[in-house]
């Protein structure tokens, strides 16, 4: 005799059908019909009868309900939009979960009501993942999907039918349909048995890597994006999508709070800080903030960081340290960490106000908190917030100038401490550990230099103190090549004028060379003259780059380009030639004279790198006397640029590119076979290789064009000749050259000229 139920299964499909009336018309009610959906499917569980199968006998009663729920589903599929639907979707979830949950509270067996409810739900839907209409299939998977974070425990022959299912799914035509498939394949991640796999069967995690890096429609990466797990292995791929050429993939890719190795931290940072969309770099700063709490949760190193500031209680400074050390602030990684904390300043600007640096501060610097101070400094003053730095207790200028000189004081005693180690047997470990600690000291001091130059120097005393503190450093034989122009900077912004500092300079070149000319004369020593003369180049440049007068007006750059920078060219070692040819390269750029003179020197040296920068810098700053001499001058220097250009070394073609593109933008040049050179080195399958030059000149051929008319009738002239000798190019091409993505095509080259032609971009219309 069957069960009584308090329900008759003949009420079912009204009973039913009124809950889902109800859910379809909003989102608020759903729980109250879940619940009383809930009640009748239990109500109906209880119904038994018999009949011909066991499964018909036992469970009559939830077949019944099945039914009438998979027909009000059914209903919901073919529409292809409308928030009607799209809350039945909802509704079916927000069931399932809930009968899931109710059902681990009260039962213990291996099958329940609720179990063989899902598996003959995701069978039926399984029949709509191949339907030919494709809102079918969007409206079961989303169903699927919507199942799969509360979807209970399967079978394991229901749970190979949903895994081959979605795998399917990945490959259809429609890519919301493959969005969904990868957000609900994303749920059976690690939950696979490698043992069971077939032979060269990939796992769900493989299959979501290969969504993420080959699928082309935006929505279908990006869901697989956000729904991959972030570990070791999946961070590679991750990061590749940091530099995707949609907007809302590179979003989502600094979505997730990303734990990175240091490397890649820098990379992703640097990349997602200088995105040229607005909300990239939103989503990047959101994600440093994420590093910054890290940070400020972790204990700092006693052995890396002082133990306490005064008026820091909150332990900011110690975070923004802590937050520091992600990145290799005394390598190359500086300038991203740089970028990185002001990120972080910009974004809570309010972080600011809990920074004072009392004196242990100042007596236990390390790489990160010199770097800190530094950029907190100029950060105050970008934002004109001297008043803050007062509430910091920045150190008055004598005070900051003992600072400096404890440092170097460090400084020279470790340099010596490996002279003495060199001069014995060498330990490779504990050279290396010197050499590093050595790099973090030179760090340190150029972070005080560069704080130095922002200070103010209305005290006399403490200005002196400076002086003669940075004019000791910059004397120094040995001192690190790196710190000389930290140096400089400090003297341009103490010293009352230009001839000043080159007074100063030139007497440290002359004690140098005196002190070592007779020390090498007491050794025997061509060497010791050779970097003695090396590192007075250095200082020599350095000066000359920070000197805007003219040479006349400098007397005493006479004796330096007599006695050190003319011999300095013509010797034979090529580091020594080189230092020197800038050095009189940038003498030419402060005297006219010495520049015509001069010109032909340069047009005859080996060194082709840095003569070409010389070159093109006199030619940008003296336009008269070389290009605008005659026709016969100005056609001689274009064929000597034009016959370099076609180096076959990249860095050359680089330079010489560059220049030429100054000297065109600046109507210098208005020949329009070098306009027609560019336009062909831009298409040539030699430079594909040639990031620089490739990048230099998509920039310069928009803004040539359309700066003014002149120029874009210029590159008009030359379409017909340019277009026949791509032609021709492409002709003489192989068919795998062809294929390559990085060449232009013609097609590609016919569109950038009607772009470039287009009267309609001009700056001043006509």
């Amino acid at each position: 005799m069957p069960a009584r139920s308090a329900i008759s299964l003949d009420d079912l499909p009204a009973s039913i059908s009124a809950k889902f009336d109800e859910a379809q018309s909003s989102v608020a009610n759903h729980r109250k019909n879940c619940v009383a959906l809930h009640k009748l499917h239990l109500q109906a569980s209880k119904i038994k009868g018999s009949g011909s199968g066991r499964n018909e006998e036992i469970f009559k009663g939830e077949l019944a309900f099945g039914d009438v729920f998979v027909d009000m589903v059914n209903r919901a599929l073919a529409v292809k939009k409308g928030a009607f639907a799209d809350r039945i979707v909802r509704f079916v979830g927000s069931y399932v979960k809930m009968m899931n949950d109710k059902t681990q509270e009260g039962e213990e067996e291996e099958e329940t009501f609720a179990s063989r409810f899902v598996t003959r739900l995701l069978e039926w839907l399984f029949q709509g993942f191949k339907a030919k209409s494709k809102v079918v299939r969007q409206r079961s998977i989303e169903l699927v999907t919507e199942m799969m974070a509360n979807i209970g425990e399967i079978d394991e022959s229901t749970y190979n039918q949903l895994r081959d299912n979605l795998i399917d799914r990945l490959c259809d035509k429609e890519p919301l349909i493959r969005a969904h498939a990868a957000i609900a394949l994303s749920k059976l991640v690690g939950t696979e048995n490698p043992d069971e796999l077939t032979r060269g069967e990939k796992t769900c995690l493989d299959l979501l890597l290969e969504c993420v890096r080959y699928d082309t429609a935006a929505w279908y990466a990006g869901a697989a994006l956000i729904n991959l797990p972030v570990t070791p292995e999946t961070l590679p791929v991750i990061i590749t999508r940091t530099r995707d050429t949609d907007t809302l993939t590179r979003k989502l890719a600094y979505s997730a709070v990303l734990e990175p190795k240091l490397a890649q931290r820098e990379e992703i940072t640097k990349a997602g800080l200088g995105d040229r969309e607005a909300v990239v770099r939103v989503a990047s700063a959101k994600m440093i903030m994420k590093w910054l709490d890290i940070a400020m949760s972790e204990e700092p190193d006693p052995s890396s960081a002082p133990q306490s500031w005064e008026g820091d209680d909150g332990g900011v400074m110690k975070g923004f340290i802590n937050f520091l050390a992600f990145f290799d602030v005394v390598g190359p990684g500086e300038v991203v960490a740089v970028d990185a904390v002001l990120s972080v300043f910009t974004t809570k600007h309010a972080l600011l106000d809990a920074f004072v640096f009392g004196d242990d501060f100042w007596e236990e610097l390390t790489p990160e908190s010199a770097v800190l101070a530094r950029v907190f400094v100029d950060q105050c003053l970008e934002s004109k917030g001297e008043n803050r730095l007062e509430a910091a207790s920045i150190p008055v200028i004598t005070a900051f100038a003992f600072h400096i000189q404890q440092v170097y004081n460090a400084l020279l005693s470790l340099m010596q401490e490996m002279d003495f180690l060199n001069a014995g047997e060498p330990d490779d470990e504990e050279s290396e550990a010197r050499e590093e600690e050595l790099a973090k000291k030179e760090l340190i001091l150029g972070e005080l230099l560069r704080i130095a130059v922002k200070l103010d120097y209305m005290d006399e005393i403490g200005r002196r103190k400076v002086f003669s503190v940075v004019k000791d450093i910059l004397a120094h034989p040995h001192l690190p090549p790196g710190l000389i122009e930290r140096c400089l900077d400090v003297l341009c912004k103490i010293l009352p004028s230009e001839r000043e500092l080159i007074r100063i300079v030139v007497e440290i070149i002359i004690e140098l060379r005196d002190d070592d000319a007779e020390q090498a004369i007491e050794d025997d020593s061509n060497m010791r003259l050779i970097l003695t003369d090396m590192r007075c180049l250095v200082l020599c440049i350095g000066m000359l780059e920070r000197v805007n007068g003219t040479f006349e007006d400098n007397s005493t750059l006479e004796g330096v380009l007599t006695d050190l920078i003319v011999p300095a060219v013509k010797r034979k070692e090529l580091a020594l030639r080189e230092k020197g040819l800038v050095a009189l390269g940038l003498c030419c750029l402060i005297a006219r004279n010495m520049a015509t003179n001069s010109f032909q020197l340069f047009l005859n040296q080996e060194l082709k790198l840095k003569v070409l920068q010389i070159v093109f810098d006199m030619l940008v700053m003296y336009d008269r006397e070389f290009l605008g001499r005659s026709e016969e001058v100005s056609q001689q220097i274009i064929n000597f640029i034009l016959q370099t250009l076609e180096s076959e070394e990249s860095d050359i073609q680089s330079v010489v590119c560059i220049g030429i593109c100054k000297l065109l933008l600046s109507g210098q040049v208005t020949d329009s076979k070098v306009l027609l050179s560019l336009v062909l080195t831009y298409i040539s399958p030699s430079t594909m290789d040639n990031a620089e030059l490739k990048q230099c000149l998509s920039y310069f051929f928009p803004v040539y064009c359309y700066s003014s008319r002149e120029n874009q009738s210029r590159m008009q002239s030359i379409f017909i000749s340019a277009f026949d000798l791509a032609v021709r190019l492409h002709e003489e091409l192989e068919d795998e050259q062809k294929e390559d993505p990085r060449l232009v095509s013609l097609h590609q080259f016919g569109l950038l000229m009607i772009d470039w032609l287009d009267m309609t971009k001009l700056v001043e219309r006509v």
